[in-house]
């Protein structure tokens, strides 16, 4: 009976320990499943956001594109100009080419024959700008505050303005009153808006003193 009890006992003893070691295999197998599971999630959610973020830029891409380039027929667009374009019957060959324009400006590509039996140029870059003002603003009683101090008795005060441009690097300069005329606005009333956003007058007359191409 003893070696019974012990053989019972030990078997006892070997299934236990089969037991447990069954346990811990099927633990671990679990455990090695979830980690596997985890990182395959885990890369799976990745892709998807990756997916979704390229989606996203080309999406935007896509919308700015298509809004900055609602009615233009530039290459390159950060926005409409809607100022005047020139071109002539006579000299300008065919379609301009249009390259790049903002509001302010556009570059345009040319086709120039300057006379009937002159080769045709056909690089010629244009830049179109809006029509601007220039107003040189005189003091309201420079006259009489001349002639109070009896100096220069026909002499006249104009104010200008002191100011830093881009590329002036870090210097100043002076200047008169100037800005674009904005599209279906007339000259004279560009000038009193220029007037009275840069120097925070108010003009009360205005004299033409002619119109002049700047380049």
């Amino acid at each position: 009976k003893v070696p019974y009890a012990t053989a019972n006992y030990n078997n006892s003893s070997s299934n236990t320990r089969s037991s447990s070691i069954s346990n811990n295999t099927f633990y671990n197998n679990m455990m090695a499943r979830f980690q596997s599971s985890f990182k395959t999630s885990s890369i799976f959610r990745g892709i998807i956001v990756l997916v979704f973020g390229v989606l996203a830029c080309i999406l935007y891409y896509y919308y700015y594109y298509y809004y900055n380039h609602q009615g233009s027929d530039c290459r390159y667009s950060f926005g409409v100009y809607k100022g005047h374009q020139y071109r002539t019957t006579s000299m300008t060959i065919g379609q301009p080419k249009c390259w790049i324009e903002s509001k302010w400006m556009r570059v345009q590509q040319h086709a120039v024959q300057l006379t009937s039996t002159s080769s045709v140029i056909p690089d010629w870059l244009w830049i179109d700008y809006h029509d601007r003002i220039n107003v040189l603003v005189e003091a309201p009683s420079s006259s009489s505050s001349n002639n109070n101090n009896n100096k220069n008795q026909d002499g006249r005060q104009f104010y200008i303005l002191e100011q830093t441009k881009y590329a002036l690097e870090g210097r100043t300069s002076k200047a008169i009153i100037g800005g674009i005329i904005e599209p279906s606005e007339e000259p004279p009333v560009a000038a009193q808006r220029e007037v009275e956003e840069e120097m925070h007058v108010t003009c009360q007359e205005f004299h033409f003193l002619g119109r002049f191409r700047t380049d």
